[in-house]
């Protein structure tokens, strides 16, 4: 029993010493911390997006493949065609590689029960992007894009996506602006 006495005395000693030392680290630590006031600086300025990202889809179905792919690139070259007129050049136009997927449907039996998959055609689709410094045109285009409605084309729109690319110019004139703030708080 001595023997265990002991040992729990140097246990409790032992934890202690941790403890104060952990308590001690951290005072010293901390030392010079107290009175640190922060200050966040607030440097704002206005700019107009120089690049306009806008994108769209479209597609074809038929049982035969190549017929679809007959009529998706029909559908591509009114796409281009109507994009050429309203100002958009060649080299702002990417369109992606074409996408196959296989329609097929549900078949069930008379009672009911699922019997497997009945293949329905291919459906082939492709998207288009427009990329330009032209943002008021492509703008507009993306608004009127339903006028190929008329053509008979089934075009599926994003909104248009805006970017700066000066933003590298405009960074340390904010921070200046941020710093000045800050040191005037």
């Amino acid at each position: 029993m001595n023997e265990n006495k002991k040992l729990i005395y140097a246990a409790i000693i032992a934890i202690g010493v941790i403890i104060s030392s952990v308590i001690l680290g951290n005072a010293f630590k901390n030392r010079n911390s107290n009175g640190t006031i922060t200050t966040t600086g607030l440097g704002e300025t206005n700019f107009v997006s120089d690049l306009i990202v806008w994108e769209g889809n479209f597609s074809e179905s038929s049982y035969d493949l190549k017929e679809a792919y007959t009529n998706l690139e029909k559908t591509k070259g009114v796409i281009k065609k109507y994009l050429m007129q309203k100002g958009v050049a060649d080299s702002n136009m990417v369109f992606a590689a074409v996408e196959t997927i296989n329609e097929t449907r549900s078949d069930y039996t008379e009672d009911g029960r699922y019997i497997g998959q009945i293949f329905t055609g291919y459906r082939l689709s492709q998207n288009v992007k427009v990329e330009s410094s032209n943002v008021a045109a492509i703008e507009k285009i993306a608004r009127e894009v339903t006028e190929l409605l008329n053509q008979g084309v089934k075009f599926y729109s994003q909104p248009p996506r805006y970017y700066y690319t000066k933003l590298a110019d405009v960074k340390l004139d904010l921070i200046s602006q941020a710093t000045e703030d800050a040191k005037n708080r």
